[in-house]
């Protein structure tokens, strides 16, 4: 999932003409995307039927693990400031901090977007696959909580994105799938305290239409 999502949160990017250093906050942040669920239980991650809230509550504190994780880690990019909005949505219903469209940067309303698209087009333990154009359609109907210009770039980006919607094994994924860490040993220690993000560096979301 993680690979599949730098593909398509860099191609998106590109289209959309961020820097180079932006681009690069993207793949890693993608790439890093999944660390947190290595605390979650297996029997959660591999659950063959939908989550219930609780089990949603425990879901979502994997991002609060990876920021966790990757806090101290000096990578010349706001990797982790980004990582950190991939859950945001535009209207404030998202997680772990519940920001609003302008306190999302456009790198992390890319990450949303991408990540939304890739774990709805594979298939999950308890649901099939939907197809590229049905998630996108999705997207642009919740234009309220998705920037509808990253959704409509990512519908041009669907020809180039087809090889995506095809697991190499044709098997059902797991509900959500576990990470690996490539980072080493992870030392247990408090999440640190987080100040708001920064403004957004991207257009604010408006209606489509």
């Amino acid at each position: 999932h993680a690979e599949a999502v730098r593909e398509v949160a860099q191609a998106i990017g590109t289209v959309l003409d961020l820097g180079a250093d932006e681009r690069a906050t993207l793949g890693r942040a993608a790439e890093l995307s999944q660390l947190g669920k290595v605390f979650l239980p297996r029997s959660l991650l591999a659950k063959p039927e939908r989550h219930t809230e609780a089990d949603m509550a425990l879901m979502r504190t994997h991002i609060d693990h990876t920021l966790r994780i990757i806090g101290s880690i000096d990578f010349a990019l706001p990797v982790a400031d980004v990582l950190a909005e991939m859950h945001e949505r535009l209207d404030g219903t998202g997680y772990p901090h519940g920001r609003f469209a302008a306190e999302i940067s456009l790198p992390g309303r890319i990450l949303a977007a991408a990540d939304v698209f890739c774990a709805r087009i594979r298939p999950r333990s308890y649901r099939e696959a939907e197809s590229a154009e049905t998630v996108v359609r999705h997207l642009l109907e919740q234009h309220d909580r998705y920037d509808p210009v990253v959704c409509r770039t990512l519908a041009g980006l669907l020809p180039r994105l087809a090889h995506l919607a095809t697991p190499a094994t044709g098997a059902h994924e797991p509900s959500v799938e576990p990470a690996a860490t490539p980072l080493g040993p992870v030392e247990a220690r408090p999440a640190p305290r987080r100040t708001p993000g920064a403004k957004a560096t991207g257009e604010l979301a408006m209606p489509v239409g």
